[in-house]
């Protein structure tokens, strides 16, 4: 757009201006006749800036940088400015020439397009994170397989030799710690699908609270006032999310006593909040509510709350991944986040999901896994332990397992007597042929061979999933001999 031109008297009163100079700043030529331009000013200028404007216009050169002016409405502005002098034959200043740009929308957007920038490369640098936690969950689940698998069957048969179950007992504890921070670190990577289904969510968030009550200090108080409500949830998910929040406000009061209040609410979103949250649109929403009165967070805290490996706390006290995994729970579940705090106060969270008209599903109950009926059961893994494994408690059950580490010994297994197999158990991920093709290359033979589809990595699984296998259950590592027993129960029963 056309340059801003002003000249002033050598007192810096203003005698031309062109209109875009009016322009710039609201106001019409015969206003600013004679107006200093120092009253432009919004601030003024700083003792090494003064004296670096005066240096370069009394030396003959021009001055060239941006300050902060106001216009007529009272509104700041950016200014790129160019200053010099006009001078007579005998060079006595007449007058100094002001050349204004308002650049205040272009540096607005140079700083969206930073943080755009920004935004890009942390979202590279998490899906580089993503592709590698990916690949090695899939192998340390097989690890975690066979760890807490065998670890279930010797407690089986360690009988009444407590001293033995109790160190067993530890060693499953222990597995399912690491079973949970894998998880995590796929939530946190976006690695990990949310798998929805229609659920009460205060039902969800009350079991919650309990877990949350249960290692919290005396000293601080949970009260939790939750109005029912359906949304399509993950509910282990949202338990995390409840956990994860309600451990930083016990960690934000400290060793003072304090409270921390967990509500549920139906709300009706509207266009001002719609326009607020831009993940939000008008409609039915659930708003979870976590408020605490400790020691709250300044704006810069706030800015980078939700960013990786962030944290206030001491070391060993966090990592830095909590909230980053609310908000990738939370983007998992079409939801969204409103975050208030102030020093010396405390915070306050608002999370909103999508209200939804389902009926939530009844609870799968805990039923230990039937027997097997002495059906031979094809099972393939290329992961030793785990075909291991799957044998030992197949075999408890009453199936008759025939294992393979290899997909293709399996099919040529297969096909040398196709109705000898009641059942397939197969990994999804293999070296030469995937539990998928497998399956598919089986079936080809005429008979919808019922099977079980194991892996380590989610994404395989919920991209299964849309592929609408029939009559077949699709099980996550890690998981236990009863989860394989049902599912496998499950697939034989409806084939």
């Amino acid at each position: 757009c056309p340059t801003g031109i002003a000249l002033s008297t050598p007192e810096g009163a203003i005698v031309f201006a062109n209109p875009q100079f009016c322009a710039i700043y609201g106001y019409d030529w015969p206003e600013l006749m004679g107006k200093n331009l120092r009253l432009l000013m919004a601030e003024p200028l700083g003792a090494e800036q003064e004296k670096e404007i005066i240096g370069a216009l009394t030396s003959g050169e021009s001055w060239r940088g941006q300050l902060t002016h106001r216009t007529k409405d009272g509104r700041t502005i950016r200014v790129r400015v160019i200053l010099a002098a006009i001078r007579s034959p005998d060079g006595v200043v007449k007058h100094f020439l002001a050349l204004h740009d308002d650049i205040t929308e272009a540096l607005a957007e140079q700083e969206r397009r930073r943080r755009l920038e920004s935004q890009l490369l942390q979202a590279q640098k998490l899906d580089a994170l993503g592709t590698l936690a990916g690949g090695i969950a899939h192998d340390f689940n097989n690890i975690l397989t066979g760890i807490l698998g065998f670890s279930e069957i010797a407690r089986e048969m360690a009988g009444g030799n407590f001293e033995l179950q109790d160190g067993l007992k530890e060693i499953t504890k222990a597995g399912l710690r690491a079973k949970d921070l894998v998880a995590r670190i796929l939530t946190f990577t976006r690695q990990s699908n949310a798998q929805l289904q229609p659920a009460d969510l205060a039902q969800v968030v009350a079991e919650a609270v309990k877990l949350l009550r249960a290692s919290t200090p005396a000293t601080i108080e949970v009260s939790a006032d939750l109005q029912p409500g359906v949304i399509r949830a993950d509910p282990t998910q949202i338990q995390q999310v409840v956990i994860n929040l309600g451990t930083n406000a016990v960690h934000a009061i400290g060793d003072r006593p304090g409270r921390v209040d967990i509500t549920l609410r139906a709300v009706k979103v509207d266009e001002a909040l719609a326009a607020e949250l831009r993940e939000l649109a008008p409609g039915d929403w659930m708003r979870l509510t976590v408020t605490d009165n400790g020691r709250g967070m300044d704006t810069a805290t706030i800015n980078r709350m939700f960013e990786p490996f962030f944290t206030t706390k001491r070391p060993g006290e966090g990592t830095g991944l909590g909230l980053a995994i609310v908000r990738a729970i939370l983007n998992s579940h079409h939801g969204a986040v409103r975050v208030r705090s102030t020093p010396g106060t405390g915070t306050t969270f608002e999370l909103y999901f999508p209200k939804s008209t389902e009926t939530p599903l009844p609870d799968g109950g805990t039923s230990e896994a039937p027997g097997g009926g002495d059906r031979e059961i094809l099972v393939v893994d290329d992961e030793v332990s785990v075909g291991k494994f799957v044998s030992v408690y197949l075999k408890k059950l009453g199936y008759r397992p025939e294992v393979h580490t290899d997909p293709r010994e399996a099919l040529a297994s297969f096909e040398k007597a196709p109705a000898r197999f009641g059942a397939v158990v197969t990994d999804l991920t293999m070296p030469r042929m995937t539990g998928a093709e497998l399956l598919e290359r089986i079936r080809a033979h005429g008979r919808v061979v019922p099977a079980v589809i194991i892996s380590g990595y989610s994404e395989d699984l919920m991209r299964l999933r849309s592929e609408t296998v029939s009559h077949c259950a699709i099980l996550q590592k890690p998981f236990t001999g009863e989860d394989l027993g049902r599912a496998l129960d499950h697939v034989i029963r409806k084939a």
